[in-house]
């Protein structure tokens, strides 16, 4: 969780600052939550380590999470529009809205760890299954 927090910060931070340092850095630590699950790495390593692997893939990482936005938005847009009937203050607008929101999160955890699997170097564990 805090690490979760504490990239979120860095992020929002590089937003703030410029938008190219944010997107970098969303691109470059889209692993960190899979690493710090994996628990192999100390949490604050996880950083660096997202940062090398993610380096040669960097423009698919982004192209991916571009696509992976308007999607998204797309669907949240349906959601929340198709919601609106019920007028914005419903019961019903503001379920759908979390339900949006929560599915954004989830399928944006996902990416994180299919990147992650698609990213990592299986080379050390398939020497100790074969030695």
């Amino acid at each position: 969780l805090g690490i979760y927090i504490l990239s979120s910060i860095a992020i929002a931070f590089g937003f703030l600052l410029v938008l190219v340092p944010g997107i970098i850095l969303a691109v470059r630590w889209c692993t960190i939550l899979p690493l710090v699950v994996r628990g192999q790495t100390p949490a604050m390593d996880t950083f660096g380590e997202s940062w090398k692997m993610t380096s040669a893939a960097g423009w698919s990482i982004f192209g991916a999470i571009i696509v992976l936005g308007i999607a998204m938005i797309v669907v949240s847009g349906v959601i929340v529009g198709g919601s609106v009937f019920g007028g914005s203050n419903s019961l019903v607008a503001s379920a759908m809205e979390a339900l949006a929101e929560h599915g954004s999160t989830a399928v944006f955890a996902a990416f994180a760890v299919g990147a992650y699997r698609l990213l990592q170097d299986d080379e050390d564990e398939l020497t100790e299954i074969f030695e």
